[in-house]
């Protein structure tokens, strides 16, 4: 009864955690300001391949086995489907196209934390149908520019390499063979009140700013 309980309110929750995240996009300011004129642009390239539901629950057991022990079973209520992994507490569940987790993994938040869009995994999923896909150059110039509504840039906090005054910002760059983990950083901003000021901006231009701290963890040229 427990388990069920817990999945129901997840479910409820899920609802209004996804509404809150709409608001803070729409009232964020800085996120969607014209692009400096000397910002690099991405190549005109196919998108990468982005995994259905099954497909990145699968990943988070691989990946993160110590978060979300298993195989463990779908559920599905409405629109939502996710798995519950009664080990840890935790939860993993995908509505629409949004990621969300939920449990001590999320650092026991009152509601599930939006981690980012299905999207936003592909390369971690599919590495290699993104193999360029991401601009590390241009998330070099984000990485600089005043994003946040507080008309603060990343480098304000995290310094110049990524990671030589707060480190944190290096949890981002994921493994050698990736091109950064943007959902880390959406993570943060979603969880972290100093960081909330930065909701505004794209997950594309996160991407780039996660290719552009991995580039830099990992001495990769910037492209």
């Amino acid at each position: 009864m427990r388990a069920i309980e817990l999945t129901t309110k997840l479910l409820r929750a899920t609802r209004v955690a996804a509404a809150g995240a709409i608001v803070l996009v729409l009232a964020a300011c800085g996120g969607g300001a014209d692009e400096p004129a000397s910002m690099p642009q991405r190549a005109a390239l196919r998108a990468p391949q982005v995994p259905d539901a099954v497909t990145l629950m699968d990943w988070a057991e691989g990946r993160y086995r110590d978060y979300f022990p298993g195989p463990q079973q779908n559920r599905s209520f409405d629109v939502y489907l996710y798995r519950f992994y009664p080990d840890t507490g935790n939860y993993v569940g995908v509505a629409g196209q949004d990621v969300y987790i939920f449990g001590p993994v999320s650092g026991n938040a009152p509601a599930p934390v939006r981690v980012g869009a299905l999207a936003d995994f592909a390369c971690q999923v599919f590495p290699a149908s993104c193999a360029a896909a991401v601009s590390s150059l241009r998330g070099q110039t984000l990485y600089g520019t005043a994003l946040g509504s507080r008309g603060n840039a990343c480098r304000d906090c995290h310094g110049t390499p990524p990671g030589s005054i707060i480190a944190a910002i290096l949890n981002a760059a994921g493994t050698p063979d990736s091109q950064g983990e943007p959902a880390i950083i959406r993570a943060k901003i979603n969880s972290y009140f100093p960081m909330q000021q930065f909701a505004g901006v794209s997950d594309a231009d996160l991407a780039d700013i996660a290719a552009y701290v991995n580039a830099v963890r990992w001495g990769k040229p910037l492209q």
